[in-house]
């Protein structure tokens, strides 16, 4: 689990780094800039759902609805 922790801690701040990045530029218009934003939000939020459906499903007093057993 500590693999997948870190891993997930690596694209965050990777993002986060990104979204610096294109913020800073002055040849992206604005326009474009939240777009970028705009992806760097669903895309963070995309790995935060995959983080916590693994968590879950690592809990073992989790209701039974909300994890797959193997």
């Amino acid at each position: 689990m500590e693999s997948y922790i870190c891993t997930v801690l690596i694209c965050m701040i990777t993002l986060n780094v990104l979204n610096i990045l294109v913020f800073e530029n002055n040849r992206i218009k604005k326009e474009k800039k939240k777009y970028f934003f705009l992806a760097y939000c669903f895309i963070g939020l995309a790995i935060a759902a995959e983080w916590l459906g693994y968590l879950l499903n690592e809990l073992s007093g989790a209701p039974s609805g909300l994890i797959m057993r193997k």
